[in-house]
């Protein structure tokens, strides 16, 4: 029996860090037959931006769609290849319904020879998410289920305990060679927190002015816009901003990567995505959640996070001053979490071309599923 590929491909539109990872997930598991591909109700540049074939079908619509496109791989005539969403997955009381019904067609797609692949994603852990015990258990089955399911940080691995523990699918895009050189100190921060305290944004001035970079105000998610332009008016400095109906933007804003020698951002995806271009990544907040340290933890870089908190302009200064001179340390742990990304999408591959849910991947540096 042939097999057929569904990908589910939602999330927010305006977030270049959602596109390129929903874009890493496609290119894992792409046949030349081509993907069915729930993607909601994304405008066309976002479509665009996926580069979908001429064989792939887009089905778009809300959760009453899904569930059809849902039942219609499970049961069609074609072996069901089911790829979720890379990202993060809420597991709270309201998303029990959710999970419930992902159970249930897993069961199906496995009991009709098909497989299930759960790209690097990892249990919402912002302080708002909230996690609800059965929901987190039907969750847990269904990741038992799968063929191939990968966390992108230790703590959900333990949470789930199930899993190969991997970088986030962001590490998958080729590195950047980056510029000669390093003139440039970016500052990208979320639109939805709370503006810098003065000491920190004298800090990130003072550390600009100490090593001759010019600090650079970016956004990469629509929602950051104001912010960025908030920064670029508070610094004194020009801002570069991702437009998602301008494809060029995109790379703009990798050339302003390419050029910096340090990242700072509350964004997890900013970070990789400076690191990518060769840039030192540097979470500067106050009181920081645990979510950016823990990503880049699992490619073995840590102590990136600072607690601007009651800190003085000295202490901050000093300290991101410091990160600048980790830039070659950072760019050899990202270099092997690409390869390492590299040969789980072989395995994915493989695991796709035998059609059987009796395939298994081999967990990557010994660790084990």
């Amino acid at each position: 029996m042939d097999s057929r590929v569904f990908i589910s491909m939602t999330g927010p539109d305006g977030n270049l860090g959602d596109i390129l990872i929903r874009r890493a997930s496609l290119e894992w598991v792409r046949t030349p037959s081509g993907v069915s591909a729930f993607v909601g109700s994304h405008p066309q540049s976002w479509l665009d931006a996926m580069d979908f074939t001429a064989q792939d079908t887009m089905v778009f619509g809300g959760s009453r769609e899904r569930i059809v496109w849902l039942l219609k791989g499970a049961f069609g005539p074609k072996k069901p290849i089911l790829v979720t969403d890379p990202g993060e997955t809420w597991v709270g009381r309201n998303r029990l319904p959710h999970h419930l019904f992902h159970l249930a067609v897993g069961l199906v797609i496995k009991a009709r020879g098909g497989a299930i692949i759960i790209p690097p994603h990892a249990l919402a852990q912002q302080r708002a998410a909230s996690k609800s015990t059965i929901t987190l258990s039907l969750h847990r089955l269904f990741a038992r289920l799968a063929d191939v399911c990968l966390w992108r940080e230790p703590w959900s691995k333990a949470e789930a305990r199930t899993g190969v523990l991997v970088p986030d699918i962001a590490f998958s895009r080729n590195p950047r060679a980056g510029a000669d050189t390093r003139d440039l100190l970016i500052v990208s921060l979320r639109g939805d927190r709370p503006l810098p305290s003065r000491q920190a944004l004298d800090a990130i001035r003072s550390v600009g002015q100490s090593t001759g970079l010019e600090v650079v105000a970016v956004s990469q998610v629509d929602v950051d816009d104001e912010r960025a332009q908030t920064l670029s008016s508070i610094l004194q400095t020009r801002a570069v901003i991702w437009d998602p109906e301008d494809q060029a933007s995109a790379e703009r804003v990798s050339q302003a990567y390419d050029r910096a020698a340090l990242v700072i951002s509350d964004r997890l995806h900013v970070l990789i995505l400076g690191l990518l271009s060769g840039a030192m990544p540097v979470e500067l907040a106050p009181s920081p959640e645990r979510k950016i340290a823990a990503h880049f933890s699992t490619i073995g870089l840590d102590h990136i996070s600072f607690n601007a908190e009651n800190r003085s302009e000295d202490e901050i200064s000093f300290w991101l001053s410091a990160q600048i001179q980790r830039r070659e340390e950072a760019v050899a742990a990202m270099r092997i979490a690409h390869e390492e990304l590299q040969r789980v999408a072989d395995q994915v591959g493989t695991i796709l071309r035998r059609r059987s849910s009796h395939a298994q991947m081999t967990a990557p540096k010994g660790r084990r599923i």
